[in-house]
């Protein structure tokens, strides 16, 4: 799961498939947004968020 802010905006995205699995996303972000990504894990039945890594920030 990852959890995204930029600007105004708020994405939560779950891969509901597992460990060791991938989701490619469209983040739809504006170029030269600024963006702040954290990788969590959670629980995806009931979407409950257990721990979050630091945030990276950059660039769109």
């Amino acid at each position: 799961m990852a959890k995204i802010y930029y600007g105004d905006g708020t994405k939560v995205y779950w891969n509901p498939n597992g460990a060791g699995t991938t989701r490619t996303v469209d983040f739809d972000i504006p170029e030269g947004q600024r963006v702040e990504v954290a990788a969590c894990i959670g629980e995806y039945d009931g979407y409950r968020i257990i721990e979050c890594s630091l945030y990276k920030v950059g660039q769109a």
